[in-house]
């Protein structure tokens, strides 16, 4: 049985094999995305609350940018404009 399959038989919805593949893009884009850059008043680091603000549908459209600028560019705009 695939790895998607499983998943799914497990854990429901959203372990589709192009859903996979998208995480692990996205895991080798972002693979410092959990750690801390440099806190907020709120305690939380700049890239915690950018990465809060963007939801997985805005990620899956940064990975398919190639440069990393792009994406950065992107990333920013779309967490400011809400």
């Amino acid at each position: 049985m695939e790895l998607a399959e499983r998943l799914t038989a497990d854990f429901d919805n959203g372990f589709s094999r192009s859903n996979l593949e998208y995480m692990r893009r996205f895991h080798l884009t972002y693979p410092n995305r959990g750690r801390e850059i440099s806190q907020t008043v709120s305690g939380k680091s700049v890239e915690e609350e950018r990465r809060a603000a963007l939801s997985w549908s805005h990620h899956v459209f940064l990975l398919g940018l190639k440069e990393a600028a792009q994406r950065s560019f992107h990333e920013i705009e779309a967490s400011e404009q809400g």
